[in-house]
């Protein structure tokens, strides 16, 4: 639509998010259980919300054969390892987080309590003839387990590791465990040091406005949005915490001297020139952001920006609508 004397303009928004994950250095430091090659692979990762205040996290594992641990552990069962963090990532001790833990459909039977930093959940002695538990040979397992959403509350990942159960020393899977977050899981499986784990993937949302700044008046001039045409990220609090981000957008009409464009819809000669600032009450951020300014995000889960428009509307300028897509990335500052 046109309007005589009048120059309209929206702006869309697209989003595209870069997670950057540090991966924290490998150490392993059991005292009853050894390191082992307890299975050849994992796979088939996924992590589901079930909408009850739980979730079902899947992870296949490919057992070897079980074998007797010298002198005196004799093989009795497989064994499921989890690990949960508080808040800063330090391995929860002695946590017994699932509410069940199936495999090939089977419950576990037992859960160890070795009362040295882990919990195994087991099939028990060999004797409790437990399906799938207590298999020697090599197979396939798809293990299931079932959490309160509310145990990853502080660090939202945990990891399953395989293992087998003796009745002496235990072996847990030599090459960690598969990590799981919540809020992003990839299929292939993430393996992990269960007692360093990396940060969980950083999983943004973001509500994306239309923006409409009516009609612009002749030269330069101002306009700030709030209420629902604000710009919003909701994500997970703790992962963020003390962390900075760099927020930028980038336009699909082009930047010049260090400013968006609104294009003409009737007309692609013609061009408003603009820019924006980005206000969440504590911190601010100007687009387009070629320096790279990082900011931090609320450890509530939930960040809104109010954006002010700069504009500058030329006297030749042509009546008619004008508009601009602005696709935004965020990215961690390393």
């Amino acid at each position: 639509m046109t309007s005589k004397g009048r120059v309209f303009k929206w702006i869309e928004t697209a989003f595209l998010l870069s997670i950057l994950s540090v991966f924290a250095d490998s150490a392993f430091a059991w005292s009853t259980a050894i390191p082992g090659s307890v299975i050849d692979r994992y796979g088939s990762c996924s992590w589901s919300e079930n909408g009850d205040g739980t979730s079902t996290l899947r992870v296949r594992m490919d057992f070897k054969p079980g074998w007797d641990v010298p002198p005196r552990g004799i093989f009795q069962s497989r064994g499921i390892l989890l690990y949960t963090y508080d808040k800063y990532g330090n391995m929860n001790l002695s946590s017994t987080p699932a509410n069940s833990v199936t495999m090939n459909g089977v419950h576990n039977k037992a859960i160890w309590q070795g009362g040295y930093g882990y919990l195994m959940y087991t099939g028990g002695l060999a004797s409790n003839q437990t399906p799938e538990w207590n298999k020697r040979g090599a197979f396939v397992a798809d293990v299931e387990v079932v959490i309160n959403n509310s145990v990853v509350s502080d660090w939202p990942a945990l990891s399953i590791r395989a293992g087998n159960y003796t009745d002496d020393t235990h072996v847990v899977e030599a090459t960690g465990g598969a990590y799981l977050g919540r809020f992003g899981t990839a299929s292939n499986c993430t393996v992990v040091d269960p007692e360093t784990p990396p940060s969980p993937p950083i999983v943004l949302k973001m509500n994306a406005p239309d923006w409409n700044l009516g009609e612009l008046p002749e030269g330069d001039s101002e306009k700030m949005l709030s209420g629902a045409d604000q710009l919003c990220f909701t994500y997970d609090g703790p992962v963020v915490s003390g962390k900075k981000f760099v927020i930028d957008a980038t336009s699909v009409n082009g930047v010049v001297g260090n400013r968006y464009r609104l294009r003409n819809v009737s007309d692609a000669t013609q061009f408003i020139p603009y820019d924006v600032t980005l206000n969440s009450g504590s911190s601010t951020t100007h687009l387009p952001n070629t320096n790279n300014t990082a900011l931090s995000l609320n450890s509530s889960g939930k960040t809104c920006f109010a954006p002010t428009f700069k504009t500058t509307v030329g006297r030749e300028l042509k009546e008619g609508d004008y508009n601009d897509v602005l696709v935004f990335t965020v990215v961690t500052k390393a």
